[in-house]
């Protein structure tokens, strides 16, 4: 029993490794940062990214882009919270105040409830500010199997500075440290959750050694509402000694998520006044009626973006190539009569996941429009 135990829990903690998934020196809010009902998100796992200690100014480098596995999460609202689905599995999440509790969660083989929630978010949260709290969960696999989970999580607001992505710098990221520190029991009756405390929770983790730890690291850039960055650490103390170590990173590509960037007024805002992207928050483009019609399509090999238009009437007009994180990589102007004009527009860089922004303005008055190639 002992034995098969270890098995099943071996497995089941890969959930938990899901569950605690989602700034700027600013910090992060609920305005800016938190879920939306109907989010759905695309991340795509990348080589380990290596968190380094926390402090400030820090640097941190992508070194390869090459995607390995693509994921996805999609935020549904239920009750008095939301639910993250995420390789089908449901995760329940309860919203309270500024904070988020994970409450349970399912899949075809296993449930866990939460008599004690775990930490999952905290919102209002800039560098140098933690939270910590205890948790306990108790749940059955294959209806056969009840396994009870208990243990102590701390999330920290413990680094910021810039990640450099080949030649390219994002600054202003702040990033968030969630650690879980857990211990396991195994039974063949249903364990009794609601009479757990946290005193013989504080007990448990002070007389057992074998545990397994857990540690997400996500970056924030000002601006944009979900993490841009993600790198998780799991590993487990057996006999006083480190082993199962697992390692991986995930980055999330702003303007390839289903739900628009370019909808999401406040962080539309925030880039704004950074200097970003300068739109409407139009998901398809908002042309405003203005007399010139614009076609763009990036090149295969994603360094240059052809663009047609035709002008009904007479203004300045400025194109300027964005990658998917807001930053410039190509601009042309023209002043513009009536008819029909063509142009290339070399890019500075490829941008990341062949995905730009194309800002259009003419005499003053601007909006935006994606393009993309496939990866």
């Amino acid at each position: 029993m002992e034995q098969l135990a270890k098995y099943l829990f071996s497995t089941i903690w890969l959930a938990f490794a899901m569950a605690s998934h989602s700034f700027s020196q600013s910090g992060i809010s609920m305005e800016l940062n938190g879920y939306r009902d109907g989010d759905s998100l695309v991340k795509y796992e990348i080589k380990y990214v290596k968190p380094l200690e926390g402090g400030a100014d820090k640097t941190w480098y992508i070194s390869s882009l090459d995607a390995l596995n693509k994921h996805y999460q999609k935020f549904t609202g239920f009750e008095d919270g939301l639910v993250c689905t995420e390789n089908n599995t449901r995760y329940y999440l309860e919203s309270k105040g500024d904070k988020i509790f994970l409450r349970g969660f399912e899949n075809r083989l296993s449930w866990f409830d939460f008599t004690i929630p775990q930490i999952h978010q905290k919102f209002n949260f800039s560098y140098g500010d933690s939270l910590s709290g205890l948790f306990y969960a108790n749940g059955c696999y294959c209806d056969k199997f009840y396994l009870g989970v208990l243990g102590k999580s701390q999330i920290k607001a413990d680094a910021f500075g810039s990640l450099v992505i080949d030649a390219d710098t994002l600054k202003d990221v702040m990033r968030v440290s969630r650690i879980y520190e857990m211990v396991r029991e195994t039974s063949n009756v249903p364990f009794p959750g609601k009479e757990m405390t946290t005193d013989s929770i504080l007990f448990k983790l002070s007389n057992t050694t074998d545990r397994l730890i857990e540690i997400h690291y996500l970056w924030y850039l000002h601006g944009w509402r979900y993490p841009v960055l993600e790198s998780t650490e799991i590993y487990k103390i057996m006999d006083g000694e480190r082993v199962d170590d697992t390692f991986v990173s995930y980055i999330y590509l702003p303007d390839w998520q289903d739900t628009d960037i370019l909808d999401d007024k406040q962080n539309l805002m925030a880039r704004n006044e950074n200097g970003n992207i300068e739109s409407s928050s139009n998901k398809n483009g908002n042309r405003n009626h203005l007399p010139v019609e614009i076609n763009a399509v990036l090149s295969d090999d994603g360094r240059s973006v052809k663009v047609s238009f035709v002008s009904s009437g007479t203004g300045s007009l400025t194109l300027t190539i964005c990658d998917a994180f807001g930053r410039p990589i190509g601009n042309s102007s023209y002043t513009c009569a009536e008819g029909s004009y063509e142009d290339v527009i070399q890019l500075k860089t490829v941008p990341i996941g062949r995905v730009a922004i194309v800002s259009v303005k003419f005499n003053g008055v601007s909006y935006a429009m994606k393009i993309k190639t496939k990866i």
